[in-house]
């Protein structure tokens, strides 16, 4: 197999998570698609929006402060999922 060119290498590295997850999703993740994201199941992410000890974890605040309604429905911006990623448990509001 042929390796990849240096362009195609430094194309891919230069391109930022908020465009990697918006070109695979959409402007706006719906909370499946944040799960799938972050590596977690659906049930995980529910659980962690409605109970009181998981929502003082940074990230689980970071993506609170974020969300966006729309009925009964919630979004997250990309650029809210890619800071959640690449912060980790370091993100402050």
């Amino acid at each position: 197999m042929p390796k990849p060119s240096r362009s195609l290498i430094a194309k891919r590295a230069s391109r930022s998570w908020p465009t990697r997850i918006a070109d695979k999703y959409g402007t706006l993740l719906t909370i499946p698609m944040v799960a799938a994201e972050l590596h977690r199941s659906e049930k995980a992410m529910h659980f962690a929006f409605s109970s009181w000890s998981c929502r003082e974890t940074p990230w689980v605040r970071a993506l609170l402060a974020g969300k966006i309604k729309m009925g009964r429905r919630a979004f997250f911006p990309a650029d809210v999922v890619a800071a959640v990623m690449l912060q980790g448990d370091d993100i402050s509001l």
